[in-house]
Order: structure tokens, then C-alpha cells, then sequence
């Protein structure tokens, strides 16, 4: 619903703004919660399967006040989406997790930065999407600025010929670019101060078991993964009041931005290497994300 007193110019810089601001506080989020939970890994706080559940079951009580702003009535398609989405997610995670075990995180992760490019192409199908020549273009340079940032080398698809991993992890990447047009829809089915909420318990419901499968012994929280936990709740409520902003291809391009803070993050809290190419390639994420809002 339009604010009363914006309207006409004034009110598309206002929705302009709010959508930009909300993928890029999405984007800072998820880069820091994952900065937290590394920091958990490695110092053996948890492994990959505790540590993403955890981060769902904190995040959750942050998310539950939404609540109080009103409980839409579901549709039967809200549930069969739902049907179709969760299983992704579990799926995705799965494949994840085995992509990062079988082949080095240099061969893997970069290809996660092709979701924007696939969800052009699922969100005109499935959403019905038109992106704007520029906007499409920019998407392309942060799919390709992404791919860059986390390579070891200038050039690694040849890797892929004898690696398994990366190939997993462009299965994630498709079946992310998926469960984010199904996510969409189901914000549409119900409304975008609910779904957070439902999502995230939905999530931890489902990982419980998985988490203490893999883990076999009771879960200590540590600092690290409280605060994993509470940047991950932020993610979570700024990408679905983002996504229901904007076109779905735009908001996930941006929020692949988490990469450039991630550069940042790698360097001074543990020391990684490779700065100016990866300062390169945020460069060309950023002209991406530029040519996006500018889109």
C-alpha cells in the first residue's frame, strides 16, 4: 500500500530506495553470519550440519514477533508450493555440504554466484519477469564478478573436468535460483511479516534430526554460533521484505554482494590471501550492482 504522503516520483525513489537498502543489509547479514559459523567450524564448535541448524533455531525467536502483526489466512496453493520449496532447500543444503567435502571450497563456492543468472531465466518463466536489458547485463557481471571472487585461479573451468564438486554446486546453485521464484510466491500467499517466521521454524524442524544425526552428541552454543544465528534471523526478514520489492533476479543479484563483504571479512579476521583479484572482481560486482539499480 502507497504511504499517504508520498506519491507519483516520490514515491518510486522511496520503494527504489527501500528495496536497494534492504538487499544490501541482506547481503552485510548473511556475510556476517556466515563469518561467525566459520569461526565456529573451525574451531570445532560445530560441523556444517549442526552449524546451519543452529543458526535456524536462533534466528528463530527474532523472527517470531512478526507474528503479532497478524497471521494471514493460507491457501491451498500456499501448501503445495511449500511441498515443492522445503524439499529443495533440504536437497540444496545436502548437496551443498557434499560438493564442499569432495573437491576444494576454490572449485566449488564460485559457482554458487551463477543463481542471479538462472533465476533471470526461471523468474521470466515462473514469475513472468521482464528484466531490462541493462539490469540483465549488470546480473551478468555480478554472476561473473562472483565466480571470479572465490577462484584460485584466472581461469578455473578447466578444473571441472576432474573435480566432482563443482558440478554439485551448480546443481545448488539452479536449485537455489528455484526455491527463491517458489519463496516469492509463497511471501505472495501470505504476506512478508509471516513467512520469516514460518519459514525458519519450518527449517529447524526439518534440519533437527539432520543435525543431530551428523553431530551424535548434544549441541554446545557458543558465542559464535549465537551470533550466526541472530545475523541469519536478519538475512532472512530483510531478503523476504526485499524480494517483494523488486524482481526476484534483481534482489538475489544483489544480495550475491555478500561475496565483496566477505572479501573483507577473509582478510582481517583470518588473513586470506589473492586481495587485488578479489578486490578486482568486487569491483565488477559492484558496476554489476550499479547496473542493476540503475535497471
Amino acid at each position: 500500500m502507497r504511504p499517504c504522503f508520498l506519491s507519483g516520483s516520490s514515491f518510486l525513489t522511496y520503494a527504489f530506495g527501500m528495496w536497494v537498502g534492504l538487499s544490501l543489509a541482506c547481503a552485510l547479514s548473511w556475510a556476517t553470519s556466515d563469518l561467525f559459523s566459520k569461526r565456529a567450524m573451525a574451531r570445532g564448535e560445530a560441523d556444517e550440519a549442526t552449524a546451519v541448524w543452529a543458526k535456524y533455531l536462533i534466528a528463530l525467536p527474532f523472527a517470531i514477533p512478526l507474528l503479532l502483526l497478524g497471521i494471514p489466512h493460507l491457501s491451498a496453493r500456499f501448501f503445495l508450493l511449500q511441498v515443492i520449496a522445503f524439499p529443495l532447500e533440504i536437497l540444496a543444503l545436502l548437496l551443498y555440504m557434499r560438493a564442499i567435502r569432495l573437491s576444494p571450497l576454490s572449485l566449488t563456492l564460485p559457482f554458487l554466484s551463477l543463481t542471479p543468472a538462472f533465476l533471470l531465466l526461471i523468474g521470466f518463466v515462473a514469475l513472468r519477469e521482464t528484466p531490462s536489458l541493462l539490469a540483465g547485463f549488470g546480473v551478468i557481471l555480478i554472476t561473473f564478478g562472483g565466480y571470479l571472487l572465490s577462484a584460485e585461479t584466472w581461469v578455473p573451468l578447466s578444473a571441472i573436468r576432474k573435480e566432482k564438486g563443482p558440478w554439485l554446486m551448480i546443481a545448488v546453485s539452479f536449485i537455489y535460483a528455484i526455491t527463491a521464484a517458489l519463496g516469492k510466491m509463497l511471501i505472495a500467499e501470505s504476506s512478508p511479516t509471516f513467512f520469516p517466521a514460518y519459514y525458519l521454524g519450518v527449517m529447524t524442524v526439518l534440519f533437527t534430526p539432520i543435525a543431530f544425526l551428523r553431530r551424535g552428541r548434544t549441541l554446545k552454543f557458543s558465542v559464535n554460533l549465537v551470533f550466526a544465528g541472530i545475523f541469519h534471523a536478519g538475512m532472512v526478514v530483510s531478503h523476504m521484505a526485499a524480494i517483494v520489492l523488486t524482481k526476484a533476479a534483481y534482489m538475489i543479484a544483489l544480495k550475491r554482494l555478500a561475496g565483496v563483504f566477505g572479501v573483507i571479512y577473509g582478510r582481517f579476521f583470518f588473513g586470506e590471501k589473492r586481495l587485488l583479484r578479489r578486490l578486482i572482481a568486487a569491483g565488477i560486482m559492484f558496476l554489476g550492482a550499479f547496473m542493476v539499480s540503475l535497471g
